[in-house]
């Protein structure tokens, strides 16, 4: 038997595909991958930070990029993680404003390029007392709550205020400070 029929029955033995000499070996076809995106709160705090996670689907260990926006249209890379063997990896974000975020891989010899869906994080301004209902409806137009709390009101009670305790205890009276909840129902500057 000659030596390349010999490497080529060989190869088709090991591989299941057949080699010719000469020939370069077949590689795989890309495979197309989901990606997964999170944020572990949907808004935060000017200062504050949030987990940004992403997964790549099949499991795999790929270079994951993690990207943000100011408009959801023009995307800078934040960071270019290699996941874990589960295709799991994540960064933590402090944006000063409010910003879209995905995660993305680019073409490889193994995957085809994919985004995730786009998340929204939007950032309130970094909590303090305000002198009047003015001003923090001017940051919160629906005011601000402890989280669960009820509008008592003859009307229609407002449900869209910002659920925040740690905003509402800086505007609800405390020592030295405006009481804004005049109602005392644990939303301060309720406002439809």
């Amino acid at each position: 038997m000659n030596r390349s029929l010999s490497t080529a029955l060989s190869a088709l033995l090991v591989t299941g595909a057949p080699a010719l000499a000469g020939a370069p070996a077949a590689q795989a076809a890309p495979v197309d991958v989901r990606l997964g995106a999170a944020l572990s709160a949907s808004w935060i705090h000017n200062g504050q930070a949030v987990r940004f996670s992403g997964a790549v689907r099949p499991g795999m260990v790929t270079g994951l990029g993690f990207q943000s926006s100011g408009d959801a249209a023009r995307w800078n890379t934040l960071a270019l993680v290699r996941t874990d063997r589960a295709g799991n990896a994540a960064v933590a974000v402090r944006p000063s404003r409010t910003t879209y975020y995905r995660t993305a891989v680019g073409r490889t010899a193994t995957t085809n390029a994919a985004s995730s869906r786009v998340l929204r994080l939007t950032v309130y301004p970094a909590l303090a007392p305000y002198r009047n209902c003015d001003g923090l409806n001017s940051h919160y137009p629906h005011g601000v709550g402890t989280p669960g709390a009820k509008d008592r009101t003859s009307g229609t009670p407002v449900t869209t205020y910002l659920p925040s305790a740690a905003a509402y205890a800086l505007n609800d009276g405390g020592v030295g400070q405006r009481d804004l909840d005049r109602d005392d129902d644990g939303i301060a500057c309720e406002k439809r």
